[in-house]
C-alpha cells in the first residue's frame, strides 16, 4: 500500500535544515525547495501531455535527497552539492520501496537522476532529433515529458525563476512536443 504521508515525512526529516546556497536557493533549505518542486511538478503536469502526476509529484519530493551526503564547500567558501543527482538515486529507490512505490520506483529514480540534465554543457545549443532519441532511451522508464516537467518544477521551485534556465527548458520542449 502506498504511503505518501509517510514518504513525505521521511523526506522532510532528511532535508529539513539542510542549508543551500542562498544565491541559488533564496527560498530556504532543501526541504522547502523540494516541497515547492513537488507542488510545481503536480501543477506543470496539467499543462504537459503524457504525464503521470503521482510519479512527478513523488520525484519532485525526492529530487534532492542526495544533497545531504554530497554537501561540500568550494575553495571560495561556496556551498555546493556536486553529484547529488546520482547520489540521490539509491536513496530515492529505498524510500520508494519502503513507502509502497515499488512499481513506480524505476521511473521516479530516473527522474531524480536526470533532474538537472538540461544544464549539462554537451546539450547546450546542440539539440537534434538524434539527441532527443538518445535522451528518450536514457530517461526510460520515465517519459521524456516527465523529465521536462521535473526540470520546470525544479526551476520554479527556486523563485525568482532564472531566465536562462527557462530558455534551456523551452529549447527542449520545442524539440520534444
Amino acid at each position: 500500500m502506498k504511503d505518501l504521508f509517510g514518504l513525505t515525512n521521511a523526506v522532510k526529516l532528511q532535508l529539513q535544515g539542510v542549508q543551500q546556497n542562498p544565491q541559488y536557493h533564496p527560498e530556504g533549505d532543501c526541504w522547502e525547495h523540494s516541497r515547492i518542486v513537488a507542488e510545481e511538478a503536480f501543477k506543470a503536469a496539467e499543462q504537459l501531455p503524457n504525464i503521470r502526476r503521482e510519479i512527478v509529484y513523488v520525484a519532485g519530493l525526492l529530487h534532492d535527497v542526495g544533497k545531504p551526503s554530497t554537501a561540500s564547500y568550494s575553495k571560495n567558501g561556496n556551498l555546493n552539492f556536486l553529484g547529488h543527482e546520482e547520489a540521490g538515486v539509491p536513496i530515492a529507490r529505498e524510500l520508494c520501496i519502503c513507502f509502497g512505490y515499488q512499481a513506480e520506483a524505476d521511473a521516479i529514480c530516473s527522474l531524480v537522476g536526470l533532474h538537472d540534465y538540461y544544464n549539462r554543457a554537451e546539450w547546450r545549443g546542440s539539440l537534434s532529433p538524434a539527441h532527443i532519441a538518445a535522451f528518450r532511451a536514457l530517461a526510460r522508464p520515465a517519459r521524456i515529458e516527465e523529465v521536462v516537467c521535473i526540470w520546470q518544477a525544479d526551476s520554479r521551485g527556486t523563485p525568482p525563476l532564472p531566465s536562462r534556465r527557462e530558455e534551456r527548458i523551452n529549447e527542449w520542449l520545442e524539440w520534444i512536443l
